[in-house]
């Protein structure tokens, strides 16, 4: 499969998580080693039918005053980890392998 923007972002830490409605994600990376001036990259998860997948965005960061359950749940897992790889294994099917160093060990999730 053709190369990615998201290959460039590996490595990138997971600086913040969102939810947005009951079909998306928003993650905030920061990455060090980027070219100035974008060391921090705004992507979406969607799982609606008509865009899925995950995708740069650029809207503003907005926090819901009650987080749901499962963006809750999401935060404690994966919260300054960062991305390990990226791989397009089908044209609808992207995952992201995300490690997350927690008591002294690798934790390594796939979204």
């Amino acid at each position: 499969m053709a190369d990615s923007p998201l290959d460039s972002w590996v490595g990138g830490r997971i600086q913040r998580v969102s939810q947005r409605g009951t079909n998306a994600i928003r993650l905030d990376l920061f990455h060090p080693q980027a070219p100035l001036p974008s060391r921090r990259s705004r992507w979406l998860i969607s799982a609606t039918p008509e865009a899925s997948g995950i995708h740069p965005s650029s809207e503003p960061h907005q926090n819901a005053p009650n987080p749901p359950i499962f963006c809750l749940w999401l935060r404690t897992r994966i919260l300054n980890g960062r991305v390990a790889q990226w791989a397009q294994l089908h044209p609808r099917v992207q995952e992201v392998t995300i490690d997350q160093l927690k008591d002294e060990r690798v934790q390594r999730f796939h979204l």
